[in-house]
């Protein structure tokens, strides 16, 4: 995945484990909220590890999913940005 931060540069940057977070942008809707949680239960193994908050675009089109995963490795942090980057309703990952 193309942008995918290194585990050195995750390493450096945090102590694992830690809460880590993703901003996740896509068409509005409850099918972008569920897949991008779905994927993140799936990745961080605990649904209480999983906290969400959701945003609707002004123009009502869009919607961004912010999640704050606790994450035991880098690993995991990448695994999961590679796992977003393959959901069809993802637009743009941060």
């Amino acid at each position: 995945m193309k942008g995918l931060p290194s585990i050195e540069l995750l390493e450096s940057t945090h102590t694992f484990p830690c809460h880590y977070t993703y901003k996740v942008f896509g068409p509005h809707g409850d099918e972008l909220i569920t897949s991008v949680r779905n994927a993140a239960e799936q990745v961080a193994g605990l649904p209480s590890y999983v906290q969400h908050s959701y945003r609707q675009s002004s123009g009502g089109v869009h919607g961004c999913v912010t999640l704050e995963v606790y994450m035991q490795t880098a690993h995991q942090v990448q695994a999961l940005y590679v796992e977003l980057g393959s959901l069809s309703v993802v637009r743009m990952l941060m």
